[in-house]
């Protein structure tokens, strides 16, 4: 029997598909929601999707291949970036969170480490 899962992307998903898949999806019902409500509960959404997001900073910082001490580093910095990110989509639009953010979490990132490596 094949599952229509399977069948619709061609295979069994891994854990990991299926988890990025599932922050992407609950990341847009989230910010869609907040984009509708009142100020305070839309502020509410915006903080659960922020937290549903974290693992982007973790997936970026891996991508760039951080040292334990850089990432420590820039940890403040990329959480504003990501902070900001959520502030700017706009989830009515095509475009998915995660593939909008991570540019701009990259560039938060090298240009906290250029800061660094210049004015240590």
């Amino acid at each position: 029997m094949v599952r229509i899962v399977e069948h619709a992307v061609g295979g069994p998903p891994t854990e990991g598909d299926w988890a990025d898949r599932t922050r992407r999806v609950l990341t847009r019902d989230l910010l869609l929601r907040a984009h509708l409500a009142q100020p305070t509960e839309g502020q509410a959404l915006q903080f659960r999707a922020l937290h549903l997001n974290l693992p982007l900073v973790r997936e970026i910082a891996d991508r760039l291949g951080l040292s334990e001490s850089d990432r420590a580093a820039v940890e403040h910095n990329a959480l504003d970036g990501l902070l900001q990110a959520l502030r700017a989509f706009d989830p009515c639009g095509n475009d998915d969170f995660a593939d909008f953010a991570a540019p701009m979490l990259e560039r938060q990132m090298l240009r906290t480490l250029h800061v660094l490596v210049d004015h240590p």
